[in-house]
């Protein structure tokens, strides 16, 4: 819970891991980053540094985030419900299974870019309607 609190609370302060590590006094970015994916353990001590680094209390940081925990247990809740059904596939069943997945996969990204596709071409129409001249583009 605390990795992804550090996690969100970084993004919200728009700071690098790098600079981030610096502000709670961790020698390199790497054993940020390992506070971050959740291998290291958060200590009293390090719970500390955060909130004076971030100039946050540290109930604040220690403050349940319901959301943030529901989403936690949902996604582990569908992890082990998948690993279980995966478990039980045989070797062909699985590599369809990851085949169907990774297609899956490729018709959302798809979809994604026919909408974005969409709303170019509704903002170009908009901006040309206002009788302004169209942008200019400049390939590199």
């Amino acid at each position: 819970m605390y990795a992804s609190k550090l996690k969100a609370l970084r993004a919200q302060k728009n700071v690098k891991q790098l600079n981030a590590a610096g502000l709670i006094g961790i020698e390199c970015q790497q054993h940020y980053s390992d506070y971050e994916s959740g291998k290291k353990h958060f200590s009293e001590e390090i719970i500390v540094k955060i909130s004076e680094g971030f100039k946050i209390p540290i109930t604040e940081f220690k403050r349940v985030d319901y959301e943030i925990l529901n989403e936690m247990i949902y996604l582990a809740d569908l992890s082990s419900e998948l690993q279980t059904y995966v478990k039980r596939l045989s070797n062909k069943e699985r590599y369809l299974f990851l085949l169907e997945c990774e297609k899956r996969l490729v018709e959302v990204k798809l979809e994604n870019m026919r909408k974005n596709k969409e709303i170019l071409e509704l903002e170009n129409y908009s901006f040309m309607r206002v009788g302004e001249p169209p942008p200019i583009y400049v390939l590199a």
